[in-house]
């Protein structure tokens, strides 16, 4: 019976040396997971200020065309202005994706 309690508390010692190892391993990859998470958050950030400045262009853009103040034959400013709308409106929709990613938990 001595034998038997010797050998099961060798057994778990050395159970739990593995499972030691196992946990430090696991916290490894936790760590760059975690990492890698703040880059991909990091650069979504980057791409959000850069579509809302683009956005803010554009709808100066549209501002300018709407009043007139380009002397631009009005074909064209017709077909700037309808291009410009759909920019803002696509850049509009992928910063709200863009925040609607990022606060999703």
């Amino acid at each position: 019976c001595n034998a038997v309690a010797r050998w099961s508390a060798a057994a778990s010692s050395n159970l739990n040396y593995k499972l030691q190892g196992v946990r430090e391993e696991f916290s490894q990859y936790l760590r760059v997971m975690h990492n890698g998470l703040d880059n991909i958050i990091n650069i979504i950030s980057h791409c959000e200020f850069y579509w809302e400045r683009q956005i803010v262009e554009i709808e100066d853009i549209i501002i300018k065309l709407e009043r007139g103040e380009q002397r631009m034959n009005k074909l064209i400013s017709r077909n700037v202005l309808a291009k410009a709308k759909k920019t803002r409106a696509n850049s509009e929709g992928y910063s709200f994706n863009m925040r609607q990613a990022i606060n999703r938990d």
